[in-house]
């Protein structure tokens, strides 16, 4: 008797377990996210160009736009899906043929602990100028929302929002609506014709309307101990079509 109670319990227990479902969570529709201001830093049409000044070698670098595409991407997994804009775009220096591919990058939707955040991500290629030099560098200049407590970086290199200044003053003349971020070794910022150790350190100032305004490079002339070297990149004059 005992035995067969023992069995009806046994094949009840079954069947309820068949009607146990595990659902995952619905998936969440985040809609679509703009760009909004940060178009204002760094959206323009191809030829458009700024010329810059080095501070530490006085030399002249002219940065054309030869490419640049607004778009939206779909992003989707099982947690969540969502439309966002990106940009991206192409520009080349005058001075030493270097190539400056950049595009915004997106959030991972997939992330546990999500809010939209884009990297405006830079990569070099070329504009070396002694076989001490590597040619190609990455780095992230730029990301939105502009907040100070998160950073941006892929590992090698830590991007942090270095705050709003309401004016800058470059050569005499005033830009507004101005932020910076600095950027640990940055590998990505314009070389001087000068031998340099890449991955030093950077800050960009963006201005609205103007795109890039100015850059600072702290890094040195040789490796162990070399002599540090400052040296900062002014925006002389732009042209936006």
């Amino acid at each position: 008797m005992i035995k067969h109670f023992s069995l009806i319990f046994m094949l009840l227990c079954l069947s309820n377990c068949k009607d146990v479902k595990t659902t995952d969570p619905p998936q969440e529709d985040l809609g679509f996210f703009s760009l909004g201001e940060v178009k204002d830093y760094i959206l323009f049409k191809p030829g458009s160009y700024w010329i810059y000044r080095n501070s530490y070698t006085n030399e002249i670098d002219t940065i054309v736009l030869q490419y640049c595409n607004l778009d939206t991407t779909y992003q989707e997994s099982k947690l969540r899906k969502f439309s966002a804009e990106v940009i991206t775009y192409m520009y080349k220096s005058k001075r030493d043929g270097a190539v400056y591919n950049s595009y915004v990058q997106v959030s991972n939707p997939e992330a546990s602990n999500f809010f939209m955040v884009w990297s405006w991500r830079c990569t070099r290629i070329g504009g070396a100028r002694t076989i001490y030099d590597n040619s190609n560098g990455d780095g992230c200049q730029f990301y939105y929302p502009f907040d100070s407590t998160n950073s941006r970086g892929n590992g090698v290199y830590s991007t942090t929002f270095s705050g709003r200044l309401g004016s800058l003053d470059v050569g005499g003349k005033i830009y507004t609506d101005v932020v910076a971020f600095s950027v640990l070794s940055d590998c990505s910022y314009p070389y001087p014709n000068k031998y340099l150790l890449s991955a030093g350190k950077s800050t960009y100032f963006w201005s609205k309307g103007n795109g890039l305004v100015r850059i600072v490079n702290d890094s040195w002339d040789a490796p162990n101990n070399g002599n540090q070297v400052h040296m900062v990149w002014d925006l002389l004059e732009n042209k936006l079509n």
